[in-house]
């Protein structure tokens, strides 16, 4: 097999052939935009590569010592905290985050991770149209999300690991008013929008920032939305302490399995969110894999909202789920308790929330199968903002 392609086999298990060796190589890798990771494992041992579609592959390529060393030294000027440590984060020139582990914390070799980030982003279109979620879905995920002007959802999209979390929290940004001030913070910086009112803020690794630290920050930058690339720890509780105080329209990940175990897991040490504040939340979105002929598929597979929680945890209505027969989002008909509160706050009555719902779902559909990226897409939401803004008032 010639140049750089991935030969689809069982799942979990393909093979990766790069013409180039040494660094030659690594960089054709590193090009490769249908590559989400690559893993150097250590001295004179395969590369693997984590592939969009197949998988963990193992590739042709081994690098050897003076490589490896070459390598890790070239990533360790990248970072200025990294000084002499046996472990350190890097930033390559094309945005790629790179994890270095040296021995003798790495028994065979220094270990190297590094996970890269799609040149342009993922479009809710392309989650459309690779069968991500459905017009269905997307339509009530831009309800939640822009709250028809008057009262955005506070959402976090949950997942195990390699679900698609952080993309479609990246891809849901599109739904954001273009005059809203917008900060973002990760540990990672992998967010992308196409807005121009962004500040994006990231944790330096090895500096002793938090990220907790830069949410109480950010806070104090007079956002307008505030997106939290992954919550795991202390900076939980700040988070929803900003919505108990009106900051509204909050949007994050979290790793979970599932709604309730995203609650539960918000109640638990290290991120201690009382139970009372839980009920602060409003949707909770969860993805998931699933295998069909041998192909992994990320989709969405609830959709689900939050009431009540005064001593227990919020009681989680699911609105939409995941029909494995069909692999369809469909709604579960139980009734949304955040369109019924729109329709009060936004003085429309539940009936023109739906036609609201109806119309913004007819407008995706005609998107369908078009062209314009990422940005052309946000450039289609507002469009829809100016011309159809008369529908909501």
């Amino acid at each position: 097999m010639s140049g750089t392609n991935a030969k689809e086999g069982p799942v979990d298990s393909c093979l990766y052939h790069v013409e180039g060796a040494g660094l030659d190589g690594l960089e054709s890798l590193l090009n490769d935009d249908d590559l989400e990771e690559l893993m150097i494992l250590g001295y004179d041992k395969p590369v693997r590569v984590y592939h969009r579609e197949s998988g963990s592959c193992e590739t042709n390529l081994i690098l050897d010592k003076t490589d490896i060393d070459e390598l890790v030294e070239r990533l360790r000027k990248a970072n200025p905290y990294a000084g002499s440590s046996s472990y350190f984060d890097a930033r390559l020139p094309d945005g790629s985050r790179a994890n270095v582990i040296l021995p003798p914390i790495s028994v065979w070799g220094p270990a190297v991770t590094v996970r890269k980030f799609p040149r342009e982003p993922i479009s809710v279109m392309k989650l459309i149209e690779s069968g991500t979620l459905n017009l269905d879905a997307a339509a009530l995920l831009w309800l939640y999300v822009e709250g028809i002007w008057e009262r955005p959802a506070n959402l976090i999209v949950v997942g195990g690991t390699g679900t698609g979390k952080t993309t479609l929290l990246n891809a849901l940004t599109s739904f954001f008013h273009e005059e809203e001030r917008v900060i973002t913070i990760e540990d990672v910086a992998e967010l992308n929008m196409a807005h121009e009112n962004w500040v994006r803020l990231e944790v330096p690794f090895g500096s002793g920032v938090t990220l907790d630290d830069l949410l109480k920050n950010a806070l104090r930058m007079r956002p307008d939305r505030i997106v939290v690339g992954e919550v795991r720890g202390s900076e939980a509780e700040t988070l929803f302490n900003a919505m108990n105080t009106g900051h509204e329209g909050v949007l994050g990940t979290l790793h979970a399995n599932s709604a309730y175990d995203a609650l539960r897991r918000l109640n638990s040490t290290p991120m201690n969110v009382p139970k009372q504040m839980l009920r602060l939340l409003d949707v909770i979105v969860v993805m998931g894999v699933v295998v069909t002929g041998g192909r992994r598929r990320r989709m969405v597979v609830e959709i689900s909202e939050t009431s009540g929680g005064e001593q227990d945890l919020p009681r989680i209505s699911t609105i939409m789920k995941l029909e494995r027969e069909t692999l369809s989002l469909v709604p579960t008909g139980v009734p949304s308790g955040f369109r019924d509160m729109l329709a009060g706050r936004s003085g429309m009555s539940p009936r023109q929330v739906a036609e609201e719902l109806g119309r913004r779902r007819s407008f995706l559909g005609k998107l369908v199968g078009g062209t314009g990226g990422f940005r052309g897409f946000y450039d289609h939401v507002q469009d829809y903002y100016r011309s159809e803004k008369s529908h909501a008032r």
